[in-house]
This record gives C-alpha cells, structure tokens and sequence, in this order.
C-alpha cells in the first residue's frame, strides 16, 4: 500500500491507473497517475529510467490523447479540478526532470501536453487557479528524505511492490470498492486536500499562459517550453561544471 511503500513506488499506481482507464474512470485512474508523478517526484531521471519512463510515456502519448477524444472529455474539460490534476501530474514529472541532464518534457512531450490543454475553456482554466488536489499523506514513521532511506528499507519496498499493486485491484474489484474519496481505498492509504500549487520552473515559467491568458496560443506554449529545457538544462551544466572547479 502507499503508506508502507512511503510513496516511493510507481508500478502500483500506474497498475491501479491502468485498470480505472479500462473501466472508463477517467478522473480516478488520473488521480492514480498524479500519485505515481508524485512519487517518480522525489527522484531525478536519468538514463537507467528507461522501463519507469516508458510508463509515464504510454499515459502522456496514448492515454491522455485517448480520453481527450472520448465521450468523457466534454464534461472533463469543463471541470477546474480536472485541469488542476492535469497540470499537477506534469508538473511533478518536471520535478523528476528537474536537475537532470537529460530532459523529460522535450518537444514531443510538450506536443501532447499542449494538445491536452487547450482542450480546456478559459473560464475553467482560470478557476483551476482556485483548485484543491488530493494527495497522498506520508507515513510519519517514512525517513523524510529518499537519500536517508537505508538499503535494506529500499529492498523491502521493493518486494512489496508488486502484491501491492495486485492488492489494490482486488479492493477495487470488490463488491465494496467505492470510488476515490478522502477515505483510503486501501486501508493505510489516506489522502488530504492540498490547494493547487504548480512547483517545477518549467510550468512556473508558463503558469500566467495556463492559468489567466484569455487564449492559449498552442504553438507559442511549445516552443517556450522547449526553450525552458534549454535554458534549464544549460543552467545545470554550468552549475555541475562550476561544482567541478571548485
């Protein structure tokens, strides 16, 4: 579950968000992939991500597209949390990016995530603003810091992984699964209401284009955010070089 996990695990959410997606729970299995950005969160990508990358590409390449041409996108867009929660899931995948050598959200990325966006009205992204999102509450027994966590905590959670993804699905299949609310779907699983907050500088860096412009200009919006994976990724090197010197 995600309490003994600490939230430092991917697989069960994106296994949880899978299963949500088939059934045509569109803002749940979202929820799912906000919590699995928000654990990859706490960690920096690098080149041996490639099987976790590919995870949150499927969601970003074929999901989100497909739910943005469903039935469900009508009453989807016009909703501000959904948007926040869209927002909020790219935006912990930045901080996985973030201070890493190779970008994430580079222009095939920032493609699709421009193609979800606009999708929604000016109205409904201006009062995302206002937002509340769930998350996921850490265990206070959880080291607070990945880096303090001990090989032999790692290596537990890890065996953990998959039977907890396995369990979450029979919770949910189960004749008394309920839909996602504050109360935990597993039982040490709790989420609380947060306001809305985007963290990372890419997103910061367009968050007046996002939340308040009156018109998204999708073209304009992908090339400045490709232009911040520039700018940030330059910004890093240089300050790994300096380190070095010094």
């Amino acid at each position: 579950d995600g309490c003994c996990l600490c939230n430092a695990h991917v697989y069960p959410h994106t296994f949880l968000g899978g299963f949500l997606f088939r059934q045509a729970r569109f803002k749940d299995a979202l929820q799912c992939w906000m919590d699995a950005a928000f654990a990859i969160s706490g960690y920096k990508y690098n080149k041996e991500d490639s099987e976790v990358y590919k995870e949150f590409y499927e969601i970003v390449h074929d999901l989100l597209p497909h739910v943005m041409k469903s039935p469900a996108a009508k009453t989807l867009t016009l909703d501000p949390e959904y948007y926040a929660m869209v927002l909020t899931f790219f935006d912990r995948i930045c901080l996985w990016e973030s201070g890493s050598q190779t970008p994430v959200l580079h222009s095939e990325w920032a493609k699709n995530f421009v193609a979800v966006v606009t999708k929604f009205p000016k109205d409904v992204r201006q009062k995302a603003a206002y937002s509340t999102v769930m998350v996921i509450d850490i265990s206070s027994g959880c080291p607070p810091k990945l880096s303090e966590k001990s090989p032999v905590w790692i290596h537990k959670a890890a065996c953990q992984a998959i039977d907890c993804a396995h369990h979450m699905c029979q919770v949910i299949c189960s004749s008394h699964a309920k839909r996602f609310s504050s109360q935990s779907m597993v039982t040490e699983v709790r989420y609380s209401r947060q306001p809305f907050d985007l963290q990372s500088e890419k997103l910061r860096g367009v968050s007046e284009m996002l939340m308040v412009a009156d018109k998204l200009n999708p073209a304009t919006l992908q090339l400045q955010l490709t232009a911040l994976s520039q700018t940030l990724d330059v910004a890093f090197t240089r300050g790994r070089k300096r380190k070095h010197i010094e």
